[in-house]
């Protein structure tokens, strides 16, 4: 700035002659020095520091975006851990929700449930693995005493006292009115005993 200042002071003093001319000529070139200046200096720096901040730039980069991915990833490891506790929750209560009805009325018991999120309607999908008669012990009768056996010869023409193990729809009718969902969402499994 005070370069083209100058410029103009000295052009307005002098007169009209040759030397005039050098002047502005000395002026114009001293202008232009000035404003390659920048691009000048680019030439007077080391090329290997040069490139070697490119590169570092460039690493940086590389890191922050491995650094990105492993956060992500690790995010979809807790949503899958949380959904999986989730889905284990629910399980647990709506087993525990129908476990004595069904042992009472139905004489089934629940030996598993997997509840999982479908995309489909109606948004849940709830596998149930049933058995008939008791519920089994932990154990095959570790620390129980034998008891003895008695066998009855029924008289009542071969029919049976007990009722007959339901159809499936009935008890996937059953457990969609107790949890509230359709009957579409419960798949049953059968497991062991009558029915299989």
């Amino acid at each position: 700035m005070l370069l083209i200042l100058l410029a103009v002071v000295l052009e307005l003093l002098l007169p009209n002659t040759a030397l005039k001319n050098y002047v502005k000529l000395v002026v114009s070139l001293m202008l232009l020095v000035m404003m390659l200046q920048p691009v000048l200096s680019l030439f007077h720096q080391d090329p290997e520091k040069w490139l070697y901040s490119l590169v570092e730039q460039a690493s940086q980069q590389e890191k922050a975006i491995d650094i990105e991915e492993k956060i992500n990833s690790q995010k979809k490891e807790i949503d899958q851990f949380f959904d999986a506790y989730t889905s284990e929750q629910v399980a647990v209560q709506l087993k525990d929700q129908v476990e004595e009805e069904l042992a009472s009325r139905h004489q089934m018991f629940i030996t598993h449930i997997a509840v999982a999120e479908t995309a489909e309607e109606p948004g849940v999908a709830i596998e149930v693995h049933v058995g008939s008669s008791e519920k089994p012990e932990s154990s095959l009768g570790a620390g129980k005493p034998i008891e003895p056996v008695s066998i009855e010869i029924d008289t009542t023409n071969g029919r049976s006292q007990q009722k007959p193990v339901e159809n499936k729809d009935e008890l996937a009718l059953f457990l969609a009115d107790e949890w509230g969902v359709p009957e579409s969402a419960i798949t049953l499994v059968r497991e062991g005993g009558v029915g299989e």
